[in-house]
């Protein structure tokens, strides 16, 4: 199996060290092509379709020197590239769905967290799925106070609206061929991949 190529974006340069550090001896089977503290060198590295079609990860904080870590991926096609968000900000996490992340590390990131996204992505890579994002991903925010007022639009035109209770969630999914379809479960039942 090759290695998987994968470039970090975090405009704390401390944060980017200490990323670096444990991909290096943690996750044998990533090499890191690239780091970036400032959101224009990444633009540009990404930019170029030499770079981006090496990569299979992108490490990707939300907080930049300039706008968030979305305002990258709106610039380029990430469609066969692994997004995994690290950050030390919970409230992007519904907004991540929308951009198909494969994983949202919250900051300080454990390194157990950090080999079960990328086991998860070498399984991905085996099973030759599309990077996509993973219901899983967000249920560690469960406990958190959070809402969605307006629909999440999904990448392929998928309308996802999600309504947050104490104990339970509401979601309704409306496609072109489906009209809409309902889903109420409990907090701890949630699993957002039956949906895609």
């Amino acid at each position: 199996m090759k290695n998987l190529k994968c470039i970090l974006v975090d405009d704390e340069p401390r944060n980017l060290d200490l990323l670096t550090y444990y991909i290096e001896k943690y996750c044998t089977h990533t090499d890191i092509v690239g780091a970036f503290s400032e959101k224009k060198a990444a633009l540009e590295y990404l930019e170029d379709q030499a770079n981006l079609s090496e990569l299979d990860i992108i490490f990707l904080d939300m907080v930049l020197d300039e706008g968030t870590g979305f305002d990258i991926l709106d610039h380029i096609d990430y469609s066969d590239i692994h997004i995994v968000i690290c950050t030390a900000h919970d409230e992007f996490a519904l907004k991540a769905i929308q951009y198909e992340v494969v994983d949202y590390l919250m900051k300080p990131i454990e390194i157990q967290d950090l080999q079960n996204t990328i086991d998860k992505i070498i399984e991905k890579d085996k099973k030759n799925e599309k990077p996509a994002y993973d219901s899983n991903a967000i249920s560690k925010f469960s406990n958190a106070n959070l809402s969605l007022d307006k629909p999440v639009l999904i990448k392929n035109k998928i309308r996802l609206r999600l309504y947050i209770q104490k104990t339970s969630y509401l979601l309704r999914r409306h496609t072109q061929r489906v009209e809409s379809q309902l889903w109420l479960c409990e907090m701890n039942q949630l699993n957002l991949a039956q949906l895609f």
